[in-house]
Formats: structure tokens, C-alpha cells, sequence
């Protein structure tokens, strides 16, 4: 009998065909273009939710420190001499990390008062000295003697709960998306509105539309919050104008 060698058996290959990795690599491209951007917009919503959330503390805070005082409003963070008037009522102790729209952080030591009048996604968030949140002086109120609030011999503006006809349509704070020392806005008559609002209204530049698609968020007297667009504040257009009236009046 022949014995007959066997042909050796081929080994099975092993790696990638240039056709194989090619789809793996347009399906991850296809996945990270779907991903990125629900990431990015999930992202955005919550840092929306949570300056939502803080204007309506402010509320709460505003309301509480009214109580204490007669029912009287105080626009106003501070005194240069007296401090911060709302500390007391804040809890969330004397350190906060605001982050800013390019996705850096400052981790500076910042009064209870001074953290929460920043936005979490500001233009300038994370800077100690640019404060997001604007108080709104409702038109027709003027500084007055603040000895009420125990700041002696400043004159602040402040008016009382019950001064007010409409809560749910009197603006109380709304953003500042300047991040400039914006603190307190005063539109003392009716042509002053646009050009104060100018200062706080969401820019119109597309590099800017990181705040909240374009929106500033607005605390009303009432503890109710709003997002306000650009169009909302145009004072040249006609309906916005009966708006802005109501806002800005008691």
C-alpha cells in the first residue's frame, strides 16, 4: 500500500480586511455624528434646567428676605460697606464652581450671594466679579433711603409687594449676558426700556447663541421663570412694546 502525504491544512487568517475596517470606521463616524450633538443638546437643557432653578431660589430668597422687612423688595445684591443683604437666607455654603460656555471652570472662593447671581452656563461664568442676574427697578421707582435694610446712609431702590397690580407680568431679575457689573436695571421711562435692555437682552451673534438657544431667563414678581428672546425685547416692534410696559410696570 502508498502511503500518500497529506497537503498541509491552510491556517485560519486572523485581522481585518482593508474593506471590513473601513465599515467599522464609517459606522463609528455615523454613531459620533448622531451622539455629539443629543450629547451636547442634553448637555445645554440641563444647564438651562439649572439656571431655571436658580432663578426661582432667587425668588424664594427675594420673598423671604421681603418678609422680613416689611413686605419690601430690595433690588439690590449689596452695600459696599455693609455686605451682601441676602446671605442669611442663602445655605449653600462659601464655595461654588461656575462653568462657563467655553467649558472651563474657576473654583474661587465666592460669598453664598455672589455664587448664586451667576448663571451656570454664563459668558462669563466663574468670575467673582461679573454678576449674570440683573435686578429690574420697575419704572417710576426711584433710590431710596435703604436705613430700612440696615445700610445707612445709602440710597438704594425698593418698593413694597403690594405696589405691585400684576406679580405674574412685573420682571424682578433677568440675566445679564454681558457678565459686566450689570447689577441693577433701570429703565426710568419708556424710551429708556430699549436701550437699558440692550445690556441684558440674549445677543443676536451666532457665537453667542450658547446662552440657552438664544434666550436670557427671566425671574417674574411672582416666582414664575421665562425665557425671553430677542424678539420679546424689541421695543421698535409694537407687540413687544405692550409687553415690555407690563414688565417694567407696577
Amino acid at each position: 500500500m502508498r502511503f500518500h502525504p497529506q497537503s498541509p491544512r491552510r491556517r485560519p487568517r486572523s485581522g481585518f480586511t482593508l474593506i471590513e475596517l473601513l465599515t467599522v470606521i464609517a459606522i463609528i463616524g455615523i454613531l459620533a455624528a448622531i451622539l455629539i450633538p443629543t450629547v451636547g443638546k442634553a448637555r445645554s437643557m440641563a444647564k438651562k434646567a439649572q439656571c431655571v432653578g436658580r432663578l426661582r431660589q432667587w425668588g424664594t430668597i427675594v420673598s423671604a428676605c421681603a418678609n422680613d422687612y416689611r413686605n419690601n423688595i430690595p433690588l439690590f445684591y449689596q452695600d459696599a460697606n455693609s455686605g451682601f443683604i441676602f446671605d442669611p437666607y442663602i445655605t449653600k455654603g462659601n464655595a461654588m464652581v461656575v462653568e462657563d460656555a467655553k467649558n472651563s471652570t474657576s473654583s474661587r472662593s465666592l460669598k453664598p450671594t455672589e455664587a448664586m447671581t451667576q448663571c451656570p452656563n454664563g459668558l462669563n461664568g466663574g468670575n467673582g466679579s461679573n454678576r449674570q442676574y440683573a435686578f429690574v427697578v420697575p419704572i417710576g421707582v426711584a433710590d431710596k433711603d435703604a436705613r430700612l435694610f440696615g445700610f445707612f446712609g445709602t440710597q438704594k431702590p425698593y418698593y413694597k409687594i403690594s405696589d405691585a397690580s400684576s406679580p405674574a407680568q412685573l420682571l424682578l431679575m433677568i440675566e445679564n449676558n454681558l457678565g459686566g457689573t450689570q447689577t441693577v436695571l433701570k429703565p426710568q421711562n419708556l424710551g429708556g426700556i430699549k436701550t437699558e435692555l440692550d445690556k441684558v437682552r440674549p445677543l443676536q451673534t451666532s457665537a453667542d447663541q450658547i446662552r440657552h438657544g438664544g434666550q436670557a431667563m427671566a425671574l417674574f414678581l411672582d416666582g414664575h421663570v421665562a425665557g425671553l428672546s430677542v424678539t420679546d425685547t424689541d421695543y421698535t416692534n409694537a407687540q413687544s412694546k405692550l409687553k415690555l410696559d407690563q414688565w417694567f410696570s407696577l
